[in-house]
């Protein structure tokens, strides 16, 4: 079984291809320091721990640390964490209050981008929250002893560099903004995302479901987006000949959109995968991100807007989306049916 110092050190190899690979220069930068580490895990450092099965970036024991971890039943966790314990050079947890509330003012904005991503809470190696939907840390969380984790986790044995180094790169601007400040012109492009629109023909989808242990999840946990995006991928084969599709495209404004469509006419159409039970709850919160793909400053207007679900509309949404349509905006609903 692979160690945590040999995990660590190819994620410091990899990271130069990802912006995360940034993470000690934007530390420096947003700590006003005059030197920062090298490289993102220091593994002489008492930061990677190999008898404990852990690791956090270096400098990170007061930060929203970027963690991996052993888990039981062979299983590697890899996002981010609060690790809320005291010791002789930090002695109080104070010092995370203003992170926490930073923590939860981002995933009310931005909740959506982590739906395949878990949290639990641990206490002295015990699980004392299960894996669940991505969420605020409540009060009575933010406790002395308590580690909070939000990431993924696979087993370690299979666990792909990259598969890790994309799931950071997701993470970092949520670290950015929990540790940087709230006027920094640059943070604010990393937060809004100054990668400008870019179609690329490729298609990523995921597995459709991922087996979790015991302590990450008792159960098979049905990723139904991936599901949703395979179906999706395979009707617009059969029913758009000659359209070019690409997921996770930069939308030009921040936030990426997830599955892009270059038709023959060179017009694009954006669609945006929500799971729900309900066609209303789906629109709700598919409608703002595709408006601000479409129409916000740096975005590339596209023909079509397409708010795609297993949830059967109904009629009322549907009304909805006409009277939209009715006022210039080409909102659209596509039923995806799951097995």
């Amino acid at each position: 079984m692979a160690t945590i110092s040999s995990i660590a050190e190819r994620i410091n190899q990899a990271a130069h291809g990802y912006e995360f690979g940034n993470l000690q220069e934007m530390r420096r930068r947003l700590k006003s320091k005059t030197r920062v580490p090298m490289t993102i895990f220091n593994t002489a450092n008492k930061s990677v721990n190999d008898q404990q099965g852990w690791a956090c970036h270096t400098g990170g024991r007061e930060e929203l640390q970027f963690n991996i971890g052993v888990e039981t039943a062979g299983m590697l966790r890899f996002g981010v964490a609060f690790s809320l314990e005291t010791s002789r050079s930090m002695h109080h947890i104070e010092l995370f209050y203003p992170k926490i509330e930073r923590f939860n003012e981002y995933l009310r904005l931005h909740a959506a981008e982590f739906e395949d991503m878990r949290m639990w809470i641990e206490r002295k190696e015990k699980l004392i929250a299960a894996p669940a939907g991505v969420r605020s840390i409540i009060d009575s969380e933010a406790v002395r002893g308590n580690f909070i984790f939000m990431g993924k986790a696979a087993p370690i044995d299979t666990a792909g560099v990259e598969q890790i180094c994309a799931v950071f790169d997701r993470l970092f601007p949520l670290y950015c903004f929990v540790e940087g400040g709230e006027n920094d012109a640059e943070l604010e492009a990393t937060l809004t995302g100054d990668a400008p629109f870019h179609f690329e023909e490729r298609l990523s989808v995921g597995r459709e479901q991922a087996k979790r242990s015991p302590k990450v999840g008792l159960a098979t946990v049905e990723l139904r987006s991936n599901q949703i995006k395979k179906r999706l991928c395979e009707q617009l084969r059969a029913t758009t000949p000659g359209a070019r599709l690409g997921d996770e495209i930069a939308s030009g404004n921040g936030g990426r959109i997830d599955l892009v469509a270059l038709l023959p006419t060179g017009r694009y159409v954006y669609y945006e995968i929500k799971p729900a039970g309900l066609a209303r709850d789906a629109i709700r919160q598919a409608l703002p991100q595709l408006l601000e793909y479409c129409y916000r400053q740096g975005s590339v207007e596209a023909e079509r807007l397409v708010i795609v679900s297993q949830a059967v509309l109904d009629a009322a949404s549907a009304a909805f989306l006409v009277v939209l349509r009715d006022k210039g905006l080409p909102v659209f609903y596509l039923h995806v049916p799951l097995d």
